[in-house]
């Protein structure tokens, strides 16, 4: 796994992030099911941003798109409850918190 991010801090109170991360294949091909995590390698793509309410309440939001396909032939094992082809996963999520500082 590799990630890697970036924060500006140009707007007052409002400092803007994005962020990647790759990830390795973790799921073999020969054991390539649709409980499992799709047998390829991942992308993730992130941007984000906080907002400062007062010195002490701040709050932050990130949108993250993430990807993972690969595919698997009748090569990959011998196993009969195998299903060839193609397998994706696309997931969009929403990042919330707000933060305290007591």
């Amino acid at each position: 796994m590799i990630k890697t991010g970036l924060q500006w801090n140009g707007l007052q109170d409002i400092p803007l992030r994005v962020g990647y991360v790759y990830v390795s294949q973790v799921t073999p091909n020969g054991f390539a099911r649709a409980t499992f995590a799709s047998p390829g390698v991942g992308q993730v793509f992130t941007a984000g941003a906080g907002y400062k309410i007062r010195e002490d309440l701040k709050f932050d939001g990130a949108f993250e798109y993430a990807m993972t396909s690969g595919t698997v032939s009748a090569d990959d094992t011998g196993a009969s409850d195998l299903k060839t082809g193609e397998y994706k996963t696309n997931a969009f999520v929403i990042h919330t918190g707000l933060n305290y500082a007591f």
